[in-house]
């Protein structure tokens, strides 16, 4: 064997270890964007989770009913307790929205949690949370959310004759 079919063969060698190098680099890349985007997904869930525990809290509770018959039925530091924890579930919506636009949260994921919150919008103090608060959002999310419909939000089943909470009068 001389020196150029040793060469000849070494670059073979080399050559083939470059694309399986380069496979092997592309199996792991699209782990890790299939991981960064479960990653997402549970980042969410986590944060909706902690925001809504500021309703699941008795008194917050109370409040959040008691605001379904207008703002004007809750005092001044009631209102800012409200205000608050809208802002909290916005903002993880408004996260959401910007995880899903950069392909980081997957369509799966963002349809119900988009759903969700855009049956929050359907509530008097997340109504106004958004009017007073809007400006405090990104321009894309304040977009979306401003050309989102509105969808009804109930508390009871579909087959309940009341089917939303500001026509109820358990309140």
């Amino acid at each position: 064997m001389n020196w150029d079919a040793i060469g000849a063969t070494g670059e073979i060698i080399g050559a083939t270890a470059v694309v399986v190098s380069l496979l092997y680099l592309g199996i792991q890349i699209r782990g890790q964007t299939r991981q960064a985007r479960l990653a997402a997904a549970h980042d969410i869930s986590i944060g909706y989770r902690q925001a809504m525990d500021h309703f699941s809290d008795p008194y917050m509770s109370q409040l959040y009913v008691k605001a379904l018959s207008g703002i004007e039925s809750v005092n001044d530091s009631e209102l800012f307790q409200l205000i608050l924890g809208c802002q909290k579930m916005l903002r993880v919506w408004e996260e959401a929205f910007y995880l899903h636009s950069e392909g980081q949260l997957h369509g799966k994921y963002w349809g119900g949690i988009d759903r969700q919150f855009r049956a929050f919008l359907d509530l008097p103090v997340f109504k106004y949370t958004w009017d007073i608060r809007c400006e405090f959002y990104g321009d894309e999310f304040r977009k979306m959310v401003d050309e989102s419909q509105v969808v009804s939000y109930r508390f009871r089943n579909r087959n309940s004759p009341i089917v939303s909470p500001i026509m109820s009068n358990d309140t």
